[in-house]
């Protein structure tokens, strides 16, 4: 109730009442985006530059980040799962899911395939081929580990699990 009421004041407002939007969330964000394309259309060099070097510095100053987040997020699930947490319905007791099981499921296991697909399916068979052809038994061991250690099959798996552990509840 207090979000609406704090939406319907909120002054810098677009549109009509069906469909707003906020000035303070579009125009930071349109600026990024433009500004990105600008700059891609103009230096393309100085924009791979940019990207490459945030990506890089992200990896490197935040990559166990990264992990620590997956593996708590794996604690988590586990611990709700077998606990008294995880027989709790969400929406009271009286609530019923919108959608059947089997369609939570499929639109889970889409969505997590959709983003591994868009994500890694251009790029990794590059990164494969240049991988290979540089320094073969180092990086066969490291791509053997971040296959086993993925986060992207972490992630996978926390959902089937919940999903199973709803199903078997």
């Amino acid at each position: 109730m207090m979000s609406l009421e704090i939406e319907k004041k909120a002054p810098n407002v677009v549109g009509d009442k069906k469909q707003q939007t906020r000035l303070s969330v579009f125009l930071p964000a349109f600026l990024v985006v433009g500004g990105g394309a600008i700059l891609g259309i103009v230096n393309n060099q100085l924009l791979t530059d940019i990207s490459m070097n945030g990506f890089i510095g992200s990896l490197r100053g935040l990559g166990w980040l990264y992990q620590i987040i997956s593996i708590a997020a794996l604690i988590i699930v586990f611990l709700v799962t077998f606990s008294k947490l995880g027989n709790i319905r969400l929406g009271g007791s009286e609530a019923k899911p919108k959608y059947p099981f089997l369609a939570w499921f499929a639109m889970a296991l889409t969505g997590g395939i959709a983003t591994g697909v868009i994500t890694y399916g251009v790029n990794e068979p590059i990164i494969y081929l240049v991988t290979f052809m540089e320094k073969w038994p180092i990086q066969v061991l490291n791509l053997v580990l971040q296959w086993l250690l993925s986060t992207l099959w972490d992630a996978l798996f926390i959902i089937g699990h919940s999903f199973l552990m709803r199903c078997i509840h």
